[in-house]
Order: structure tokens, then sequence, then C-alpha cells
């Protein structure tokens, strides 16, 4: 299974994301509440009951990422092989999304995706970024900028930091240095900074 939580410092709240176990298999968001000496939960909520995951390893791409007041969850959708993302604000520890935004990456089933806010970019503050491996076992970055709950302006970039025949990479940001690496089975690596490309 897989299991991505961030803490949002803005709404002092730890947001996490997962899938059911138990039919329906399902993505979930849960919201907790820091206290004290305990973190309360809220229900399960999830942007719509249409986004279900019908086998195990499609569910390894599950992101979750903030900035200020901004949420954006992303995953992959069973049915059609398509990723989505969505953009979400929140009110206390309940969410409302905005609607789905659709893309392909050809992301391996059994590898798993970073979703991250790219700080460092110079052409729209509220910039996320979402990469996944496709069918080539090549390393792929979907972009997209957030205002409110809508997305757009969204690229997708292939970064050829082909893992061969294995799959399995690892995303690292690196916004001091303004960088993206990306780290796969074969110990190859990418990194870039041009700040059109992301």
């Amino acid at each position: 299974s897989q299991v991505q939580a961030v803490y949002s410092p803005t709404h002092q709240r730890i947001i996490v994301a997962y899938y059911t176990a138990s039919a329906p298999i399902s993505y979930r968001i849960q919201v907790g509440d820091v206290g004290a000496s305990s973190i309360t939960w809220s229900s399960a909520q999830g942007p719509t009951s249409g986004y279900l995951s019908i086998g195990g390893t499609y569910t390894y791409n599950v992101g979750i990422a903030v900035n200020g007041s901004t949420i954006v969850f992303a995953a992959r959708q069973a049915s059609t092989g398509d990723h989505f993302a969505f953009a979400a604000t929140m009110s206390g520890s309940t969410l409302s999304f905005g609607s789905a935004h659709t893309f392909d990456l050809g992301t391996r089933q059994n590898t798993r995706s970073y979703l991250f806010h790219v700080s460092h970019s110079n052409q729209n503050s509220n910039r996320f970024a979402y990469g996944g491996q496709n069918a080539s076992r090549d390393s792929v970055m979907h972009h997209f900028d957030v205002s409110g709950t809508t997305i757009s302006n969204a690229q997708t970039y292939t970064l050829n930091a082909s893992s061969g025949l294995s799959d399995g990479f690892a995303y690292a940001y690196d916004p001091d240095n303004s960088r993206t690496y990306v780290i796969n089975r074969n110990m190859e690596f990418f990194y870039g900074s041009d700040p059109s490309d992301m």
C-alpha cells in the first residue's frame, strides 16, 4: 500500500492521502488536527466517488502537496489509466475540491510518484509538479499552475533518465538551488534548473 502525508502550516493540519484496502477500493484523504498530546482525525474525504482503483498496483501513484491555502491531490484512475489532480481549499478539516485535471504520463503501475510545490518558479508562485515513470521507464514530470481550485497551464516533460529494464526511481526537490533530481535504479540521474522548464 501507499500513504502520502504533508503538514500544512497555514491550516496547522496534517493531510494524509491513501487508498482503502477493502471494497470499494478508493482514494481517500483524512485531515488531522494536531493537539498538545493527540491528533483528532476527520472522516475520510475524497474529490469524487468516481476516482476508484480496481487494482492494487494503480494505487502507488498517490501524492499530496500544499502551498499556503492551496492543497493538491493527485493519483491515477484505474478505469482509464489516466492520471488526475485536484486542487482544494480547506475550512477547518473539511476539503472543498475543484474540477478534475486529467493527464497521461503512461506511468508504470508499480512505481511510486512524487508531487511537490515548485517554490523556486519565477513564472508562478503557485506551481506544482508531479513526477512519474512512463511505459519506457523514462522519468516524466508534469507541472501545472493553481489558482483557487482551478488547475491550468499544464506541461509534461520527459526527463530521459531511463531505468532500463528496472522499475523504480526517486525524485528529490532542492528549492535552494532550483533543481529537481531524479535517481533511478540504474543509479543514473537527471537534474534540471531551467526556470522555463519548471
